[in-house]
Protein backbone atom coordinates (compact mmCIF):
# COMPACT_ATOMS: atom_id res chain seq x y z
CA UNK A 1 0.00 0.00 0.00
CA UNK A 2 2.79 2.52 1.39
CA UNK A 3 4.64 1.47 -2.05
CA UNK A 4 1.52 2.21 -4.96
CA UNK A 5 1.26 5.80 -2.67
CA UNK A 6 4.90 6.45 -3.34
CA UNK A 7 4.72 4.96 -6.42
CA UNK A 8 1.87 7.63 -7.30
CA UNK A 9 3.51 10.73 -5.43
CA UNK A 10 6.65 10.28 -7.51
CA UNK A 11 4.37 10.29 -10.76
CA UNK A 12 2.57 13.01 -9.45
CA UNK A 13 5.73 14.85 -8.88
CA UNK A 14 7.54 13.91 -12.14
CA UNK A 15 3.89 15.76 -13.97
CA UNK A 16 3.83 18.54 -12.01
CA UNK A 17 7.83 19.05 -12.80
CA UNK A 18 7.72 18.57 -16.23
CA UNK A 19 4.62 20.82 -16.77
CA UNK A 20 6.22 23.44 -14.59
CA UNK A 21 9.60 23.15 -17.15
CA UNK A 22 7.08 23.65 -20.21
CA UNK A 23 5.63 26.60 -18.90
CA UNK A 24 9.20 28.29 -18.41
CA UNK A 25 10.18 27.62 -21.96
CA UNK A 26 7.04 28.91 -23.10
CA UNK A 27 7.59 32.06 -21.16
CA UNK A 28 10.85 32.54 -21.69
CA UNK A 29 11.09 32.55 -25.71
CA UNK A 30 7.55 33.58 -26.36
CA UNK A 31 6.25 37.19 -25.49
CA UNK A 32 3.17 39.02 -23.87
CA UNK A 33 0.58 41.25 -25.42
CA UNK A 34 -1.34 43.66 -22.92
CA UNK A 35 -2.60 46.93 -22.93
CA UNK A 36 -5.71 49.34 -21.47
CA UNK A 37 -9.11 49.91 -23.45
CA UNK A 38 -10.45 53.45 -22.97
CA UNK A 39 -13.20 55.31 -24.11
CA UNK A 40 -13.33 59.05 -25.68
CA UNK A 41 -13.45 60.05 -21.86
CA UNK A 42 -10.69 58.29 -20.97
CA UNK A 43 -12.94 56.03 -18.57
CA UNK A 44 -11.85 52.63 -18.78
CA UNK A 45 -13.66 50.21 -20.54
CA UNK A 46 -14.43 47.25 -18.92
CA UNK A 47 -15.82 43.54 -20.74
CA UNK A 48 -14.82 44.48 -23.96
CA UNK A 49 -13.41 41.74 -26.41
CA UNK A 50 -9.76 41.60 -27.37
CA UNK A 51 -9.10 39.07 -30.23
CA UNK A 52 -5.20 38.34 -31.06
CA UNK A 53 -4.82 37.26 -34.65
CA UNK A 54 -1.78 36.09 -36.25
CA UNK A 55 -2.19 36.36 -40.51
CA UNK A 56 0.54 34.45 -41.34
CA UNK A 57 -1.45 31.40 -39.41
CA UNK A 58 -4.38 32.52 -39.18
CA UNK A 59 -4.77 31.45 -35.73
CA UNK A 60 -6.93 33.69 -33.01
CA UNK A 61 -6.83 34.00 -29.27
CA UNK A 62 -9.69 36.13 -27.70
CA UNK A 63 -9.71 37.70 -23.59
CA UNK A 64 -11.86 40.71 -22.39
CA UNK A 65 -10.63 43.86 -20.02
CA UNK A 66 -11.26 43.57 -16.16
CA UNK A 67 -12.98 46.23 -14.33
CA UNK A 68 -9.25 47.98 -14.62
CA UNK A 69 -9.84 48.13 -18.32
CA UNK A 70 -6.84 45.63 -18.47
CA UNK A 71 -6.40 43.14 -21.30
CA UNK A 72 -3.17 40.62 -21.21
CA UNK A 73 -2.32 37.65 -23.38
CA UNK A 74 0.78 35.38 -22.39
CA UNK A 75 2.69 32.84 -24.10
CA UNK A 76 2.44 34.89 -27.31
CA UNK A 77 4.70 32.88 -30.11
CA UNK A 78 6.73 35.16 -32.27
CA UNK A 79 5.69 36.94 -35.43
CA UNK A 80 3.71 39.88 -36.21
CA UNK A 81 -0.36 40.16 -35.22
CA UNK A 82 -3.02 42.16 -35.50
CA UNK A 83 -5.24 42.85 -32.74
CA UNK A 84 -8.42 44.00 -32.74
CA UNK A 85 -10.94 45.37 -29.97
CA UNK A 86 -15.13 45.08 -29.69
CA UNK A 87 -17.10 46.87 -27.03
CA UNK A 88 -20.90 47.83 -27.27
CA UNK A 89 -21.44 51.20 -28.37
CA UNK A 90 -18.56 51.66 -30.05
CA UNK A 91 -16.76 51.02 -32.92
CA UNK A 92 -14.03 48.24 -33.72
CA UNK A 93 -10.59 49.63 -33.76
CA UNK A 94 -8.35 47.35 -35.20
CA UNK A 95 -4.34 47.81 -35.00
CA UNK A 96 -1.94 45.77 -37.26
CA UNK A 97 1.58 45.18 -37.87
CA UNK A 98 2.37 44.71 -33.86
CA UNK A 99 5.47 42.76 -33.56
CA UNK A 100 6.16 40.13 -30.55
CA UNK A 101 9.47 39.48 -29.22
CA UNK A 102 10.75 36.91 -27.16
CA UNK A 103 10.83 37.79 -23.44
CA UNK A 104 8.98 41.13 -24.13
CA UNK A 105 5.83 42.52 -22.74
CA UNK A 106 4.76 44.69 -26.07
CA UNK A 107 1.90 47.65 -24.46
CA UNK A 108 -0.59 47.99 -27.09
CA UNK A 109 -3.39 50.33 -25.49
CA UNK A 110 -6.65 51.29 -27.55
CA UNK A 111 -8.75 55.08 -27.29
CA UNK A 112 -12.35 53.70 -28.50
CA UNK A 113 -14.83 55.81 -30.38
CA UNK A 114 -18.63 56.18 -30.33
CA UNK A 115 -20.14 54.53 -32.89
CA UNK A 116 -22.16 51.54 -34.42
CA UNK A 117 -19.92 47.82 -33.85
CA UNK A 118 -20.12 47.18 -37.75
CA UNK A 119 -17.39 50.23 -38.32
CA UNK A 120 -14.32 48.91 -38.16
CA UNK A 121 -10.97 51.48 -37.90
CA UNK A 122 -7.69 50.09 -39.12
CA UNK A 123 -4.90 51.90 -37.53
CA UNK A 124 -1.09 50.69 -38.44
CA UNK A 125 0.60 50.12 -34.90
CA UNK A 126 3.13 53.20 -34.17
CA UNK A 127 6.71 52.75 -33.64
CA UNK A 128 7.02 53.35 -30.42
CA UNK A 129 3.86 50.84 -29.84
CA UNK A 130 6.52 47.99 -32.11
CA UNK A 131 9.99 49.41 -30.50
CA UNK A 132 9.75 50.62 -27.33
CA UNK A 133 9.37 48.61 -24.09
CA UNK A 134 8.51 50.99 -21.38
CA UNK A 135 7.45 47.77 -18.33
CA UNK A 136 10.52 46.13 -17.42
CA UNK A 137 14.01 47.48 -17.00
CA UNK A 138 15.76 44.73 -18.84
CA UNK A 139 18.32 45.55 -20.86
CA UNK A 140 18.45 43.17 -24.19
CA UNK A 141 19.03 42.90 -27.96
CA UNK A 142 16.51 41.39 -30.50
CA UNK A 143 18.40 40.23 -33.64
CA UNK A 144 15.42 39.02 -35.87
CA UNK A 145 15.68 36.27 -38.82
CA UNK A 146 16.11 39.04 -41.42
CA UNK A 147 19.45 40.26 -39.67
CA UNK A 148 20.52 36.95 -39.38
CA UNK A 149 19.87 35.96 -43.01
CA UNK A 150 21.78 39.35 -44.12
CA UNK A 151 24.05 39.93 -41.96
CA UNK A 152 27.82 37.63 -42.01
CA UNK A 153 28.09 34.82 -39.53
CA UNK A 154 31.02 33.10 -38.30
CA UNK A 155 30.84 29.11 -38.99
CA UNK A 156 26.87 30.13 -40.09
CA UNK A 157 26.43 30.33 -35.91
CA UNK A 158 23.57 32.80 -35.54
CA UNK A 159 25.04 33.08 -31.75
CA UNK A 160 28.13 35.22 -33.16
CA UNK A 161 25.27 37.60 -33.49
CA UNK A 162 25.90 38.53 -29.72
CA UNK A 163 28.77 40.80 -30.48
CA UNK A 164 26.27 43.24 -31.71
CA UNK A 165 24.94 43.79 -28.75
CA UNK A 166 25.93 46.20 -26.05
CA UNK A 167 28.39 45.11 -22.98
CA UNK A 168 29.26 41.73 -25.01
CA UNK A 169 32.67 41.14 -26.32
CA UNK A 170 34.91 38.28 -27.18
CA UNK A 171 36.86 36.59 -24.30
CA UNK A 172 40.51 37.40 -24.56
CA UNK A 173 41.91 34.63 -23.02
CA UNK A 174 39.78 31.95 -25.28
CA UNK A 175 38.79 32.78 -28.59
CA UNK A 176 36.26 29.86 -29.54
CA UNK A 177 35.12 27.18 -27.71
CA UNK A 178 34.88 22.93 -28.52
CA UNK A 179 31.96 23.25 -30.81
CA UNK A 180 33.15 26.22 -32.57
CA UNK A 181 31.38 28.75 -30.97
CA UNK A 182 32.93 32.35 -30.01
CA UNK A 183 33.23 32.97 -26.50
CA UNK A 184 31.81 36.03 -24.92
CA UNK A 185 32.42 37.54 -21.66
CA UNK A 186 28.93 39.83 -20.81
CA UNK A 187 29.91 43.04 -18.97
CA UNK A 188 33.11 41.56 -17.46
CA UNK A 189 31.55 38.86 -16.41
CA UNK A 190 33.38 35.31 -16.91
CA UNK A 191 32.03 33.33 -19.96
CA UNK A 192 30.81 30.48 -18.01
CA UNK A 193 28.29 33.27 -15.94
CA UNK A 194 26.54 33.00 -19.63
CA UNK A 195 23.06 31.34 -20.00
CA UNK A 196 22.41 29.51 -23.39
CA UNK A 197 18.98 28.70 -24.60
CA UNK A 198 17.26 27.18 -27.35
CA UNK A 199 13.46 27.90 -27.39
CA UNK A 200 13.95 28.61 -23.26
CA UNK A 201 15.46 25.51 -22.70
CA UNK A 202 18.74 24.87 -21.57
CA UNK A 203 21.49 24.39 -23.80
CA UNK A 204 24.74 24.63 -21.94
CA UNK A 205 28.29 22.36 -21.89
CA UNK A 206 28.19 21.55 -18.28
CA UNK A 207 31.87 20.19 -18.77
CA UNK A 208 33.31 23.63 -20.64
CA UNK A 209 31.81 26.98 -21.11
CA UNK A 210 29.44 27.95 -24.16
CA UNK A 211 26.45 26.08 -25.61
CA UNK A 212 25.99 22.09 -25.76
CA UNK A 213 24.50 22.14 -29.32
CA UNK A 214 25.05 25.11 -31.88
CA UNK A 215 22.79 25.65 -34.92
CA UNK A 216 24.83 26.18 -38.08
CA UNK A 217 21.33 26.56 -39.95
CA UNK A 218 20.26 30.50 -40.81
CA UNK A 219 17.03 29.52 -41.83
CA UNK A 220 16.30 27.90 -38.83
CA UNK A 221 16.58 31.30 -36.59
CA UNK A 222 13.13 33.04 -36.31
CA UNK A 223 15.25 35.26 -33.52
CA UNK A 224 17.79 35.76 -31.60
CA UNK A 225 17.48 37.31 -28.26
CA UNK A 226 20.39 38.58 -25.90
CA UNK A 227 20.12 39.86 -22.37
CA UNK A 228 22.91 41.61 -20.78
CA UNK A 229 21.41 42.82 -17.20
CA UNK A 230 18.40 43.19 -15.19
CA UNK A 231 16.59 40.33 -16.72
CA UNK A 232 13.42 39.53 -15.10
CA UNK A 233 13.02 36.78 -12.39
CA UNK A 234 12.17 33.77 -14.56
CA UNK A 235 15.40 33.75 -16.33
CA UNK A 236 18.30 32.54 -13.18
CA UNK A 237 21.41 31.05 -13.18
CA UNK A 238 23.35 33.90 -15.50
CA UNK A 239 25.57 36.26 -13.84
CA UNK A 240 26.71 37.14 -17.33
CA UNK A 241 24.11 37.47 -20.23
CA UNK A 242 21.18 35.10 -21.34
CA UNK A 243 21.52 34.34 -25.02
CA UNK A 244 18.64 32.23 -26.29
CA UNK A 245 17.83 31.00 -29.91
CA UNK A 246 14.03 30.69 -31.32
CA UNK A 247 13.76 28.36 -33.84
CA UNK A 248 11.22 29.01 -36.51
CA UNK A 249 7.45 27.11 -36.98
CA UNK A 250 5.43 26.22 -39.88
CA UNK A 251 2.93 28.12 -41.19
CA UNK A 252 -0.07 28.15 -43.29
CA UNK A 253 1.60 28.51 -46.72
CA UNK A 254 4.57 25.80 -47.32
CA UNK A 255 7.56 27.48 -48.07
CA UNK A 256 11.41 26.46 -47.78
CA UNK A 257 14.62 27.74 -48.43
CA UNK A 258 18.17 26.23 -49.70
CA UNK A 259 21.52 27.31 -50.06
CA UNK A 260 24.68 25.54 -50.36
CA UNK A 261 28.19 27.92 -49.01
CA UNK A 262 31.61 26.47 -50.72
CA UNK A 263 34.99 27.77 -49.28
CA UNK A 264 38.12 26.22 -51.40
CA UNK A 265 41.91 26.47 -51.65
CA UNK A 266 41.41 27.73 -55.65
CA UNK A 267 40.48 31.19 -54.02
CA UNK A 268 43.53 31.47 -51.62
CA UNK A 269 46.78 32.80 -52.47
CA UNK A 270 50.08 31.40 -51.33
CA UNK A 271 51.35 33.26 -47.92
CA UNK A 272 54.93 34.22 -47.14
CA UNK A 273 55.69 30.89 -45.23
CA UNK A 274 54.35 28.91 -48.02
CA UNK A 275 56.51 30.88 -50.92
CA UNK A 276 59.52 30.21 -48.96
CA UNK A 277 58.69 26.13 -48.13
CA UNK A 278 58.79 26.32 -51.65
CA UNK A 279 54.73 25.22 -51.94
CA UNK A 280 53.59 26.34 -55.87
CA UNK A 281 49.71 26.11 -54.87
CA UNK A 282 47.78 26.63 -51.32
CA UNK A 283 47.15 23.41 -49.41
CA UNK A 284 43.85 21.83 -50.06
CA UNK A 285 41.53 23.10 -47.50
CA UNK A 286 37.96 22.36 -49.04
CA UNK A 287 34.92 23.00 -47.50
CA UNK A 288 30.83 22.67 -48.15
CA UNK A 289 27.86 23.06 -46.39
CA UNK A 290 24.62 23.05 -48.26
CA UNK A 291 21.88 23.42 -45.77
CA UNK A 292 17.89 23.92 -46.17
CA UNK A 293 14.47 24.52 -44.35
CA UNK A 294 10.94 23.75 -45.42
CA UNK A 295 7.50 24.03 -43.44
CA UNK A 296 3.71 24.47 -43.72
CA UNK A 297 0.26 23.38 -42.52
CA UNK A 298 0.16 19.71 -41.61
CA UNK A 299 -2.44 18.12 -44.47
CA UNK A 300 -3.13 14.55 -44.91
CA UNK A 301 -5.42 14.28 -47.81
CA UNK A 302 -9.07 12.82 -46.82
CA UNK A 303 -7.93 12.62 -43.35
CA UNK A 304 -6.71 15.65 -41.51
CA UNK A 305 -6.26 19.00 -42.58
CA UNK A 306 -4.22 21.44 -40.81
CA UNK A 307 -4.93 24.90 -41.11
CA UNK A 308 -4.86 27.23 -38.84
CA UNK A 309 -4.28 25.05 -36.58
CA UNK A 310 -0.98 22.09 -37.01
CA UNK A 311 2.32 23.18 -38.49
CA UNK A 312 5.56 21.98 -38.86
CA UNK A 313 9.00 23.25 -39.41
CA UNK A 314 12.19 21.14 -40.62
CA UNK A 315 15.48 21.86 -41.28
CA UNK A 316 19.14 19.95 -42.08
CA UNK A 317 22.45 21.36 -43.35
CA UNK A 318 25.64 19.12 -43.62
CA UNK A 319 29.58 20.14 -43.55
CA UNK A 320 32.19 18.00 -45.67
CA UNK A 321 35.51 19.63 -45.40
CA UNK A 322 38.67 18.45 -46.57
CA UNK A 323 41.87 19.54 -45.43
CA UNK A 324 44.43 17.22 -47.44
CA UNK A 325 44.17 14.34 -47.54
CA UNK A 326 41.54 14.59 -44.22
CA UNK A 327 38.07 13.84 -44.60
CA UNK A 328 35.40 14.86 -42.00
CA UNK A 329 31.55 15.27 -42.41
CA UNK A 330 29.13 16.66 -39.47
CA UNK A 331 25.24 16.95 -41.01
CA UNK A 332 22.80 17.60 -38.39
CA UNK A 333 18.99 17.50 -38.95
CA UNK A 334 15.95 18.62 -36.90
CA UNK A 335 12.18 18.98 -36.94
CA UNK A 336 9.45 20.70 -34.51
CA UNK A 337 5.63 21.17 -34.55
CA UNK A 338 4.05 24.37 -33.12
CA UNK A 339 2.19 22.27 -31.02
CA UNK A 340 5.36 19.81 -30.11
CA UNK A 341 8.79 19.53 -28.61
CA UNK A 342 11.74 19.83 -30.57
CA UNK A 343 14.72 17.53 -31.72
CA UNK A 344 17.18 17.60 -32.83
CA UNK A 345 19.33 14.79 -34.22
CA UNK A 346 23.05 14.76 -35.45
CA UNK A 347 24.69 12.35 -37.43
CA UNK A 348 28.41 11.64 -38.25
CA UNK A 349 30.20 9.74 -41.90
CA UNK A 350 31.17 6.35 -40.96
CA UNK A 351 35.11 6.43 -41.92
CA UNK A 352 35.65 3.55 -44.28
CA UNK A 353 39.66 3.61 -43.57
CA UNK A 354 41.05 1.64 -40.68
CA UNK A 355 42.82 5.28 -40.13
CA UNK A 356 40.11 7.19 -39.56
CA UNK A 357 40.64 7.17 -35.90
CA UNK A 358 44.12 8.90 -36.25
CA UNK A 359 42.88 11.25 -39.09
CA UNK A 360 40.24 12.80 -36.61
CA UNK A 361 42.81 13.46 -34.06
CA UNK A 362 44.47 15.17 -36.45
CA UNK A 363 41.76 16.72 -37.51
CA UNK A 364 40.73 18.30 -34.25
CA UNK A 365 44.32 19.45 -33.51
CA UNK A 366 44.62 21.26 -36.29
CA UNK A 367 40.82 22.61 -36.53
CA UNK A 368 41.22 25.96 -35.11
CA UNK A 369 44.22 26.54 -37.83
CA UNK A 370 42.19 25.51 -40.57
CA UNK A 371 38.60 26.29 -39.82
CA UNK A 372 36.04 28.02 -37.69
CA UNK A 373 33.44 25.05 -38.27
CA UNK A 374 34.29 22.25 -36.24
CA UNK A 375 34.90 18.97 -36.70
CA UNK A 376 33.12 16.29 -33.98
CA UNK A 377 34.08 13.18 -33.55
CA UNK A 378 31.91 11.55 -30.96
CA UNK A 379 30.34 8.06 -31.84
CA UNK A 380 32.66 7.89 -35.07
CA UNK A 381 32.89 3.66 -36.20
CA UNK A 382 36.37 2.74 -37.70
CA UNK A 383 36.45 -0.35 -40.09
CA UNK A 384 39.22 -1.71 -37.31
CA UNK A 385 36.68 -1.49 -34.71
CA UNK A 386 38.20 1.37 -32.99
CA UNK A 387 36.03 3.92 -31.27
CA UNK A 388 36.79 7.41 -31.11
CA UNK A 389 35.77 9.44 -28.26
CA UNK A 390 35.27 13.42 -28.62
CA UNK A 391 38.79 14.99 -30.06
CA UNK A 392 37.43 18.94 -30.30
Amino acid sequence: MRQDLLRKAIAGLAFVFMALAGVTAQVTSRGTVTGTVTDPSGALVANATVILTEPATDVSRRTTTNSAGIYRFDAVDLGTYVVEVQAPGFRTLRKSGLEVQAARQLEVDFALNVGGGSEIVNVEASAAEVSLQTSEQVRSEHISSRAVTNLPLIGLDSLTLAMTAPGVVVSPNSNINQNGTLVFTVNGQRPRGNNFLIDGVENNDISVTGPAYTITNPDAIEEVNVQTSNFTAEFGRAGGGIINQITKSGTNSLHGTAAYAYTGDVFKALNYNQKVGGLTRPPRNVHNIPWFSIGGPVVLPHLYDGRSKTFFFARGCCSVATVGSKLSKCCALSKSSRFGARRYIAFQHQYSSSECYRHLQWLGAHRPKYSNRPFRSRGLRCDSGQQSSDSN
